[in-house]
């Protein structure tokens, strides 16, 4: 896998995830969101990334940073490589919207990320999501899948997301990992 390869798989899931809810009902958040950017390094830090890959890792390095000018839109994507192993990285996706925004089941965000498609990857991407694990009591809405490596995402409030994504390392360590890192994200927003 080239060096630059892990930069193209952020890039795509950010562009996949960024259209999350495109479909859904538009309703204005009465979440009491506050005004504020998100910086997904604080709850992914170098050592948890470590950690998990079992390899020393650069620098947190962000790949999205955005938050809209009234404040309630924000989007943080941070990312981990691996010093040694290129194909080995960590990352982080957290997203708030102004609307409610959030799927009502794995299948309902299967179909929308089917529907739209990005990088025609719609058809692999809806039979990774179908095939995912639910995960219950973690925010109103989380499941697993496996594409491009090991997939949790997580939908809380109506209008927060978060996918946390570990390549390169297999074995019974990656969802409690992720789990932990999730339940930090939820509570802190």
């Amino acid at each position: 896998m080239k060096k630059t390869t892990p930069t193209i798989i952020a890039i795509f899931f950010t562009l996949m995830l960024i259209s999350c809810g495109g479909n859904q009902s538009k309703n204005e958040s009465t979440a009491g969101d506050e005004l504020k950017s998100i910086d997904a390094c604080t709850w992914l830090t170098k050592t948890d990334a470590e950690a998990i890959l079992g390899t020393p890792v650069g620098e947190c390095k962000s790949l999205v940073n955005s938050v809209s000018e009234d404040g309630r839109n924000a989007v943080s994507q941070v990312a981990y490589y691996s010093e040694t192993d290129g194909s080995k990285y960590v990352s982080l996706m957290v997203k708030r919207m102004s609307v409610n925004a959030n799927p009502s089941s794995k299948m309902e965000y299967a179909e929308d990320e089917k529907s739209a498609d990005v990088m025609d990857a719609g058809n692999e991407v809806y039979e990774a999501i179908k095939n995912g694990e639910d995960i219950s009591g973690l925010g109103d809405l989380a499941f697993t899948y496996e594409m491009i490596g090991h997939n949790l995402m997580v939908f809380w409030k109506g209008n927060h997301m978060l996918t946390l994504t570990v390549n390169g390392t297999e074995g019974n360590q990656v969802l409690p990992f992720q789990k932990s890192i999730a339940s930090k994200v939820v509570q802190d927003q």
